[in-house]
This record gives C-alpha cells, structure tokens and sequence, in this order.
C-alpha cells in the first residue's frame, strides 16, 4: 500500500531506531525525511510544513515517564500523520437499523474511479457480515456496467436488479418493490469524464429517485490534490455522507488524495487496497499509518480472519496443531482461509514487522503460485495420504503429481514444508504450547495467523 511512501518512511523510522542518539540535529534531519516523503506523495506543501514544524516542536518536548526521547520522536511522526490523515468515517453497517425497509446506499463518482467494483467488494464485505444484500444497476451510459455487476454478483453470490429502460431514476422506480426484505440495497450509478451538466442533472433524477440513506463518493486516489475540488464539487449536488478511496495500491499520488479529502471536511469511509473483492479496508488513519510504518495493523488483520474462519474452526486447528496431530488436511484449511483473506501483499502489510523485510512482489506472487499449487496437488490425494502424508512414496508421488498437473518438485517441497511445521509444533509444550495457542487465538480469531510459509 503507497509502496514508496511507505518505504521512504520506514526508512525513516529505521533512522530514529538505529541513531546512537536523539538530538536536535537527527531530530531536524528525521523532520526534512519525513516532508521530503510527503511531498513526493503529493500531500498538500502547506500540510506539509506544518506536520514537520509540529514533529520538532513535539520531540523538543520532555519525554513523559516511560518514555524515551527516541520512543518520543517516532510516536510523534505516528500521531501527526494519522492526524493529517484525517480520522476516517464510521463503519456504514452500523448505522443500519434492521427495520423492514432496507438501508439504501448509493455509490457515485466520474467514470473509471471503480463504483461498480467498489459496488461489489461492499456487497461481499456486508453480505460476509451477515446481511442480506442486493446491489441495483442504474448505469444506462455504460453498456458493459450491468453485465459486469451481475457477474460480480454472480461470483459473489448477491442478487443484483436492473431494467430495460432509458433513464438511471427509471431503473430505480422498475424494481424498488423487489428490494422489500433486503437489509441492504446497493446502487451503482453512471459516471462521466468530468462532473459536466448531463451528469449533474443525471444525479439530481437519481438521488430524488432513490432517496439514499447514504451516498458515497467514489474516487481515484491518482487524483491526489485534486480530490478535495471533485469532493467538494460533488457534494455541492448530493448529500455526500463519505468517500471511498479507490486503487490505493497502485499511486503515489494516494496520501495528497487522503488529505485533500481531509481539508475538504469529507471523511474517507473505506480504501480500496487491489483487485480482489476482499481488498476493502475500513479507513483508519491510525491503523493506516501503522501499515505504513511497518507497525502492522492487527485490527485490520483479525477482521480479515474473522471471515476466512469460525471460532470452533480456528480452535480446531489450534489443537490439532498443538497436539502434532497436525495432517495435510489441516494445511489445506489454511491455505484456503489465507486466500480468501485477500492478496497476500496487503495481508503481510497487515503483520507488525513484516513491512520492514525485504520481500518483493516477484516473491509474494510466486508464494501465491506455490498455493495454489499446493492444493491442486492435495485434490490429487487420498483420503489416507491427507490424513498420514508419510505413506507417500514414490509411486504415489508420480500418480498425485500426474493427477494433479503440478511438477512432482512442487509435491517434494510441499511435504517438506508440511514435515517442518508439525516438527516445530511437536516441539512445543507447557508454557511454551499454552502461549502459542494464545497467540493463534489471537490472531487466527478465525485463522488468520501461523501459516507454514
């Protein structure tokens, strides 16, 4: 996530730790680093200079008790930024009330910020929290719109509503009595290259028609600056609740977009942080700035976790794993809850201290591939060899990898990583064993954690 800005700053933090001491000059120094790193992420200069003046004047101050000078600096580059950031909006399913009439929420923004992938990637994330979900398609300008979100709604197995007419607020008025019995009702709507007349009066029809409980701004954050004019512009013509914050991953134009959203009073609900449906974070400027400075974000990370597995599952494995009973059946339940938690570089972003090592999105995909592959090969098996891998010998080997389309290396590497996880996990015990099941409760809250890889 904002890669480089994230590397520029916990090159950074990396500084303050390693310094022999924390004086004025490092101080200074550490100051510049951290504008220098703004600036080329395209955060407002003004913003800027004032976040590095605040950053001297805090590490000039006396460290409270407990607190070191060093300690001191690095919490004061954290709060000023996540305070620059802005605090992020509240989680929209709260506000749902579960009363009869579903709670509308309707998505807007110019053409090719991502509505209607952000359309979907809500609907998985509230239907995966309970909810019963519809998503409407009202875009008419677009011909691919309606296709594409019933395909998404297809994979993600949400039921999406639209109709053969003209106009978006007629679509709307077609199936608002098919909605009945929702919690709640997603709206896609059309976008355009800039925010023009025709668009204008289009939003105006839809917003009359569809009355939304919410409506959430959809924006790219290669706009950088220029969200807080598009922000306010469109909140000039729609009751913007928040805004949703689109291809985080891939700009390093998304810290001056945050923060433009920020001095424009318009809060940033949610980032989009890839591709997958999964990849759509809560906004937390805290828990934000924790990512980036290699910090971790557990919160976020036991969110995602809490959907790959159930508590009895997570506990499960747990004990299967403490006991040594640990089979290639158990791996491949965790291979699946790691992949639907979403891509494997936003999840290593997500655990303190992972930031900070040396791994390349070249390596991250190849484990994704490894995965994957992994599985094929246990699809191939039997139900002896998921439950007692040491019976498969040569024979076998051929006949799994055949079956399976993977090289019989990958199966060789595959049974090694197997035989090194239950050895590491026959060696523990007493205090050892009860803090390590403390720990994968923690964090696997449904499984995210300990993975053999």
């Amino acid at each position: 996530m904002l890669g480089g800005l994230g590397e520029s700053l916990r090159n950074t933090i990396d500084k303050v730790k390693d310094a022999v001491m924390v004086d004025d000059a490092l101080v200074k120094e550490v100051a510049k680093d951290v504008q220098r790193s703004l600036m080329q992420a395209d955060v407002d200069i003004e913003l800027v200079m004032d976040l590095a003046e605040s950053i001297r004047d805090r590490a000039g101050e006396e460290p409270p008790a407990g607190l070191t000078k060093r300690e001191l600096l690095i919490q004061a580059i954290y709060e000023e930024l996540a305070d620059v950031l802005g605090e992020g909006g509240p989680d929209v399913l709260s506000r749902i009330s579960g009363s009869d009439e579903p709670y509308v929420v309707m998505l807007v923004g110019l053409f090719g910020a991502g509505k209607t992938t952000t359309t979907a990637k809500l609907a998985y994330r509230w239907k995966q929290r309970g909810k019963r979900v519809a998503m409407v398609s009202t875009d008419t300008w677009r011909p691919a719109a309606r296709d594409q979100l019933e395909q998404l709604g297809e994979d993600i197995d949400v039921d999406v509503f639209t109709a053969d007419v003209d106009e978006p607020d007629e679509v709307y008025e077609s199936v608002k009595e098919d909605l009945t019995g929702y919690d709640v009702v997603l709206v896609d709507t059309a976008g355009r290259d800039s925010l023009n007349d025709e668009l204008q009066s289009e939003l105006t029809r839809i917003n009359d028609a569809v009355q939304p409980d919410e409506s959430l701004l959809v924006l790219s954050a290669d706009i950088g600056q220029g969200a807080k004019d598009l922000a306010v512009s469109f909140t000039d013509r729609v009751d913007i609740t928040g805004v949703i914050m689109t291809k985080m991953d891939g700009t390093a134009k998304g810290g001056g977009a945050l923060t433009a959203c920020h001095v424009a009073d318009v809060p940033v609900y949610y980032i989009g942080t890839g591709e997958d449906v999964k990849d759509l974070d809560e906004f937390d400027s805290e828990r934000f700035v924790g990512r980036l400075l290699g910090m971790g974000d557990l919160e976020g990370l036991l969110e995602r976790s809490r959907e790959a597995f159930s508590e009895e599952e997570a506990e499960d494995l747990t004990e299967k794993m403490m006991s040594g009973d640990f089979t290639l059946r158990d791996l491949y339940k965790q291979l699946e809850g790691m992949q639907s938690m979403g891509a494997l570089d936003n999840i290593v972003d997500m655990i303190p201290g992972m930031g900070d090592l040396p791994i390349g999105q070249d390596e991250l995909q190849a484990q994704e591939e490894n995965m994957e592959q992994w599985q094929y090969l246990m699809d191939s098996m039997t139900d002896e060899e998921l439950e007692n891998p040491d019976v498969i010998r040569k024979s076998r080997r051929q006949r799994i990898a055949a079956g399976s389309g993977v090289d019989e290396e990958k199966l060789r590497e595959l049974l090694k990583r197997y035989r090194q996880t239950k050895k590491m996990m026959d060696k523990m015990g007493g205090g050892g064993q009860r803090e390590l099941q403390n720990m994968m409760k923690k964090i696997q809250g449904g499984g995210g954690g300990n993975l053999p890889f």
